[in-house]
């Protein structure tokens, strides 16, 4: 997976500004934040006052307006719920046919071979997904990410095309113009949403770890504490009855692991994974065609490289949410395969896609 974390183009306090202002709103953006003077039917709709100070973070005057804020999931969810996909168009032109021929090089067929056979411009649509992620134990983590795929091959673009497709949609990029049709890209909705999951892992790893080390911690200062008290216990200052020691033990024991379990529940991970947005963005590319071989099946398929890529797009996988830039072929219909789903080049690999036709064709 290429999906990184996405945290710098898009700018949460300029959505609230750009929202609010379509409202109706008089709004000054300053460098801190901004200054707003709302209609009154607004502001009583979100229940802020008729003039607001908005901000990253919430202050003592200020509205927050970052990741989580009340504000911000208020005004995405109108957003959502009037547009469920925006569409815009690139204008930008695309690569040239002889760059991307050359650039054809760069996918390597595990198990077979890859003939080009032409390169010519078309026009394709990458649905791209803005999604926000919380994970929460002891603490609150929080973060956004982007994922692109091609809605009619579920391929992604390489880090050269992301780059575009973030731009044109943050704003940076003025090459684009508003599109009224978004039909066949919502599609594409289920392996963004996936990969969406796939991208935030490593991320996940690292809060995971940190959450691991506190919670550690914390049991160590539990085990010693009770351990002493456990220890001394055992060794009374006095003369004690011996059911008596034992009923202290046990109810320290059992106050032990009282404390154990409230600590796993506390320092258990809980991620939530929320769609921000969804946009079609349709884009001139250049298309590469190729012919896929391996032993005597072959069949064509056909990548694109997008303005800006170094790299045509990454194969998607038959058997999971990854893509792959050195496919394994499967040997019923040359299905492409990531390394992750068939990491031994050699023997017949197993294709999901094709064992229920195996499957129906022996029980027939």
């Amino acid at each position: 997976m290429s999906g990184e974390l996405f945290t710098s183009a898009l700018d949460p306090l300029g959505f609230v500004v750009d929202d609010l202002t379509a409202r109706g709103a008089l709004v000054e953006r300053a460098a801190a934040g901004a200054l707003a003077l709302l209609p009154p039917l607004v502001a009583r709709s979100l229940d802020l006052p008729d003039t607001v100070v908005l901000a990253d973070a919430a202050g003592d005057r200020a509205v927050g307006c970052g990741l989580g804020s009340p504000l911000l999931d208020r005004l995405v969810a109108d957003a959502r719920a009037n547009v469920p996909v925006a569409s815009i168009r690139a204008l930008v032109e695309p690569s040239r046919t002889a760059v991307a021929e050359r650039l054809a090089d760069r996918v390597v067929v595990r198990n077979g071979v890859a003939d080009v056979l032409g390169t010519a411009h078309t026009s394709t649509t990458y649905l791209a997904g803005i999604f926000t992620w919380t994970a929460e134990a002891d603490d609150r983590y929080q973060g956004m990410t982007i994922i692109a795929a091609n809605a009619a091959t579920d391929d992604e673009p390489d880090p050269g095309g992301m780059s575009l497709i973030e731009s044109l949609i943050a704003g940076t990029d003025e090459r684009v113009a508003e599109e009224r049709d978004a039909r066949g890209a919502a599609g594409g909705a289920a392996i963004v949403a996936r990969r969406a999951a796939l991208a935030i892992g490593p991320r996940l790893d690292e809060v995971g770890a940190a959450v691991g080390r506190r919670r550690d911690r914390e049991r160590g200062r539990i085990d010693d504490y009770f351990g002493s008290l456990i220890a001394e216990a055992k060794r009374p200052r006095r003369q004690v009855a011996r059911g008596a020691i034992e009923a202290r033990i046990a109810a320290l024991q059992a106050e032990h692991a009282a404390k154990l379990r409230d600590l796993t529940a506390r320092y258990t991970l809980r991620v939530r994974l929320d769609p921000i947005a969804l946009i079609a963005v349709s884009m001139r590319v250049a298309e590469i065609r190729l012919r896929l071989r391996r032993r005597k099946g072959e069949r064509e398929i056909a990548l694109h490289l997008p303005p800006g890529a170094r790299s045509p797009d990454a194969l998607a996988c038959v058997a999971c949410a990854r893509t792959t830039r050195a496919p394994l072929l499967c040997d019923d219909a040359l299905h492409v395969l990531c390394e992750a789903c068939a990491p031994d080049p050699g023997g017949r690999p197993r294709c999901p896609t094709c064992r229920p036709a195996r499957a129906s064709r022996s029980s027939s």
